[in-house]
């Protein structure tokens, strides 16, 4: 007798039609990502199209400075959108957690190379890092399941 897994095609998670919680984790941070790397929004006002000096090719890096990354492409995009209607059907409480988690794991637009400053956020939000860390993961499957349910993390 087969088992209930392969009975049933929505239990094996490599044929599953929505995004898993790993996915899911990945799309959050990428997602913060786009919003970072998204063009600033100024006034239009009066200004001058050249440069304030001229670039000098010895001084490149001279004051830390790193290149930008160009604008989110398509796909990322399509993909913040699904992070945020998700994050619409979620407890407020829950997707605060998440945002702050996913925006210090940016760098101006370059993911950092450990990922979240859990320290650093513990001590701003007044938690101890590993507390942080179980309640970012609780938070992070809440909002999985808030958007599993409400459909929005259904693969296309």
């Amino acid at each position: 007798m087969k088992s209930l897994s392969e009975n049933a095609p929505f239990f094996n998670m490599e044929n599953a039609p929505f995004f898993d919680m790993d996915e899911f984790e990945e799309m959050l941070l990428e997602a913060a990502r786009t919003i970072t790397r998204q063009p600033p929004v100024k006034p239009a006002g009066y200004g001058s199209a050249w440069p304030d000096t001229l670039p000098n090719k010895f001084a490149y890096d001279r004051f830390g400075e790193r290149p930008r990354l160009g604008p989110p492409t398509s796909r990322e995009v399509t993909r913040l959108d699904i992070v945020l209607e998700t994050l619409w059907h979620a407890d407020p409480e829950d997707v605060r957690l998440a945002w702050h988690v996913a925006f210090s794991a940016q760098r101006a637009g370059w993911p950092r190379s450990r990922g979240p400053a859990w320290s650093k956020l513990g001590h701003k939000l007044g938690i101890h890092p590993q507390t942080l860390r179980r309640r970012f993961s609780a938070s992070l499957e809440r909002i999985w399941r808030s958007g599993v349910s409400k459909g929005p993390l259904i693969k296309t």
